[in-house]
């Protein structure tokens, strides 16, 4: 599970990183931040593309 301070940048490139390198990633995108909606946005989108799931908080606990 990912979260981070910016999420079209940081979360994604290590998101990125991750699943080339084979893993399952669950992105808790409810626990990002980014400058502005539309960076945030961007990065919800790639979060859905890209990784396995893409969860809120209360879904990433029930998955513990």
């Amino acid at each position: 599970m990912i979260s981070g301070m910016n999420s079209n940048i940081c979360v994604d490139a290590h998101m990125r990183e991750l699943v080339e390198q084979g893993f399952e990633v669950a992105v808790i995108h409810d626990a990002t931040a980014a400058p502005g909606m539309e960076a945030y946005n961007a990065g919800k989108v790639n979060f859905g593309l890209l990784c396995s799931e893409s969860w809120t908080t209360v879904e990433a606990v029930e998955h513990m």
